[in-house]
């Protein structure tokens, strides 16, 4: 019975049309053999064939022309000189960036804090007004500290305003110093060369 297995697998191994004498061998070291001769005829025809293209393409023979040399040379040197001044030029655009955002951000927080400081004197005069006006006797009293308190209201906005207007102007100006310096030095580095 063990006879039939073996025949019966060499029989489904074999290739279709060939007769069982011409096939490797019917062991596992047989197999070996035959992927070791395929695996040798692979590189022989792949070495034959490098050999060709290598033999067909061979520049010993060809010299390329000195002009072509230079131009190709000094088309690298400019490209990696461009692309250094590029490389240069938006480091610097960086660094003005956050300098710019470093100002206005120091600057926008002032304005913040003049805001607050704005909105709590409002909320303070309002409690005290409100306070004023229960305690008075006359309906012209009332009146009276009414106008009081929005004159003093209107002069308080505007303080708060010239304020915010100069703290602006300041942060406007500090902001945009970095980059004014920034196109200043580009000038002068555009008229020296």
């Amino acid at each position: 019975m063990a006879q039939t297995r073996k025949t019966t697998k060499t029989t489904a191994a074999k290739p279709a049309g060939k007769p069982a004498s011409k096939t490797v061998g019917n062991t596992v070291p047989g197999a070996i053999k035959a992927a070791a001769d395929i695996e040798a005829t692979i590189k022989n025809a792949a070495d034959t064939a490098g050999a060709e293209i290598a033999d067909m393409f061979a520049t010993q023979g060809i010299e390329v022309p000195e002009f072509v040399r230079q131009a190709s040379e000094n088309a690298v040197a400019s490209a990696q000189d461009g692309y250094a001044r590029i490389k240069s030029a938006a480091e610097n655009a960086t660094d003005v960036l956050e300098e710019t955002v470093q100002s206005a951000r120091g600057g926008l927080m002032d304005i913040q804090s003049k805001a607050l400081d704005a909105a709590k004197e409002n909320s303070e005069s309002a409690f005290a007004f409100a306070k004023e006006v229960m305690t008075t006797a006359t309906i012209a009293d009332a009146v009276q500290l009414q106008s009081a308190f929005i004159r003093g209201r209107f002069e308080a906005m505007m303080d708060y305003s010239r304020a915010v207007q100069e703290t602006t102007s300041d942060v406007t100006t500090a902001a945009t110093k970095p980059a004014r310096d920034a196109f200043a030095k580009i000038v002068a580095d555009a008229k020296a060369a």
